[in-house]
């Protein structure tokens, strides 16, 4: 799964994007996407967010083969921060990040289930004159059977994250369990992490 979002942060906390999403394996069959879907609903569907919190529409949807597709998509996602005169927070789980997270979206089945990588890459252009004033060390987890690495870079006005989660040993071996959580753990936590932005200079952490 490589979900790839472009956008532009609105002073209102409004994420303004476009994005690109390639499913292909589980993935694939497990969007429910058969039948006559509305564009609208079906953006949300793929993107794995509520349709209360976004309004998006798909462009164009193409079947690779039996198992795969490829997306792309338009949309808005309403509060994806919360912004103020001076600060803009951003709280991705309770704000739209979900529309990223395609392993917390969608949890069944679990990660031990099967062999899996997913690429999540979020661009986004912040308005004019704001800069990052806080956000938590970049999370990573390594694991004998898999590993979870997250970048993060701010240049110019522009956040862009990239996460990677690749997981290659299916099996309901306790260990395998435990060494799943530990990496759906750091993917999740990375997903919750809150980031704020300010008008004006940077300040040191």
């Amino acid at each position: 799964m490589t979900t790839r979002v472009e956008g532009t942060l609105n002073p209102n906390g409004d994420l303004v994007f476009r994005a690109g999403v390639y499913a292909s394996g589980h993935f694939a069959r497990q969007l429910p996407l058969q039948g006559r879907l509305n564009p609208q609903v079906a953006a949300a569907v793929i993107l794995g967010a509520s349709t209360t919190a976004i309004d998006a529409w798909l462009d164009s949807i193409s079947v690779v083969s039996g198992d795969a597709i490829y997306a792309h998509l338009h949309g808005t996602m309403r509060g994806w921060a919360l912004a103020g005169a001076r600060q803009i927070v951003v709280r991705p789980r309770a704000a739209g990040w979900v529309a990223m997270d395609t392993i917390g979206a969608r949890p069944e089945p679990s990660l031990v289930d099967f062999a899996q990588d997913v690429y999540d890459t979020l661009t986004i252009q912040l308005p004019p004159g704001w800069t990052p004033e806080f956000w938590p060390q970049a999370q990573t987890a390594v694991e004998s059977a898999g590993e979870f690495t997250e970048a993060r870079v701010f240049e110019d006005g522009q956040l862009r994250a990239l996460r990677h989660l690749h997981w290659d040993n299916p099996g309901r071996d306790p260990a395998d369990r435990r060494i799943a959580a530990k990496l759906r753990a750091a993917y999740r936590n990375a997903a919750a992490a809150e980031w704020v932005f300010r008008r004006g200079e940077v300040r040191e952490q």
